[in-house]
């Protein structure tokens, strides 16, 4: 019986399908039981705390995206993903009208060589202005020449849209910015606009590349990492290690508080935007960002000497959390601290119990609601040695 329960995941403790449907504070109470049952039964090794809830409970979804069904003029858009993860309410306000815009021409027949080439059209940005990504699996010159024009009424149309791209994917991958391509094709073009996104927090502005990571809502990030600061305790001799940095997101916001940052992620993009970040923000700090990929050869030959500097860690993996020899080569420098992020809470118990085997205990560990309206919960936990 106990092995049946540790197998539960969250979503099944939750017992509701139409989160969307409730008021949030509701939601935000029922969460916060389901997590305490979770935790128990999973045996986690610290307290939950109660969840830090959305500023943008709906509406909140700054990246979306639709694929087009049927033919001709009767072409209609088709959300991608699960219900919880793609329902309307949830995207930024403007994105509804945004696609309508852009079916209106697609189902006309001058676009139709353009239309049967579209794997996806994604938005993302903020919430008053927007990116359109038209992801195609053709770049020829029809395809090109019809983007160029939906771009010049875009540009034209009071929708808030301040940068357009076209992306070539002709794998159709279902991760819709990730494919495997011919090395030598041309695989991204600027239509109109800055080639890079913007993201402000605590008065700075981060830049990175319409093709790279970021959190999707932008309305919880200052809470995200107040909650990430106040866990770590910055000292300012202490080195910070920033693993799947992306464009800097940790590194930048907090390389105040430390001497020296380490940043690695394994794309090169968003290193790159990382590095403009430094020099647009802070150029004289010692900074390093480097694209690798993160594994436990990584951590043993790529980050820096253990030199008796006092040292903290940051690592926010993808969903299928860290490869199984990180952990153990990330415990050998001897952190002070590490605030292990989970986009999957149920990576939390099997993680954390390396951790414990390594000589870490579990200090604390903090809910937030990056995804209201969903079963996926963002958990921060902090180790020390």
């Amino acid at each position: 019986m106990q092995q049946t329960i540790q197998q539960k995941k969250f979503s099944q403790y939750l017992h509701n399908d139409h989160l969307v449907e409730m008021p949030y504070d509701q939601e935000l109470m029922l969460k916060n039981q389901a997590l305490q049952s979770y935790a128990h039964d999973q045996h986690w090794p610290a307290s939950c705390r109660p969840v830090i809830p959305s500023p943008r409970p709906r509406q909140y979804r700054t990246l979306s995206k639709r694929a087009i069904v049927g033919h001709g003029e009767k072409i209609l858009w088709q959300r991608a993903g699960s219900r919880d993860q793609s329902d309307r309410r949830l995207e930024a306000e403007g994105h509804g009208a945004l696609y309508d815009f852009i079916l209106s021409f697609l189902a006309k027949p001058g676009y139709r060589e353009l239309t049967k080439h579209v794997n996806y059209v994604i938005l993302r940005g903020g919430y008053e202005t927007f990116c359109v990504i038209l992801n195609v699996d053709q770049m020829n010159n029809v395809v090109v020449r019809k983007c160029k024009l939906l771009a010049e009424h875009l540009q034209q149309a009071d929708l808030g849209v301040s940068a357009a791209f076209i992306y070539f994917d002709p794998s159709r991958s279902e991760y819709y910015l990730e494919s495997e391509r011919p090395p030598a094709a041309v695989n991204y073009k600027k239509l109109f606009g800055s080639q890079l996104l913007q993201l402000g927090i605590r008065g700075i502005k981060l830049v990175y590349e319409a093709t790279a990571f970021s959190q999707i809502n932008q309305s919880i990030l200052p809470a995200f990492i107040d909650a990430a600061e106040k866990m770590l305790r910055p000292q300012p001799e202490q080195r910070l290690i920033d693993l799947y940095c992306g464009y800097g997101f940790f590194s930048h916001l907090l390389a105040e508080r430390y001497a020296e940052v380490w940043g690695v992620d394994v794309n090169s993009e968003a290193i790159k935007s990382a590095r403009l970040n430094q020099k647009r923000l802070h150029p004289d700090r010692r900074m390093h960002f480097q694209a690798l990929a993160i594994d436990g050869r990584v951590v043993r030959r790529g980050l820096p000497k253990m030199d008796g500097r006092r040292e903290v860690m940051v690592l926010d993996p993808p969903y299928q959390g860290t490869e199984g020899a990180v952990i153990p080569a990330l415990a050998e420098r001897c952190a002070e601290r590490v605030l292990h992020i989970f986009c999957n809470i149920d990576r939390v118990q099997t993680e954390l119990a390396q951790w414990q085997d390594h000589g870490y205990r579990v200090r604390a560990i903090q809910p937030l609601d990056l995804f209201p309206a969903t079963a996926h919960i963002e958990i921060l936990a902090l180790m020390e040695r």
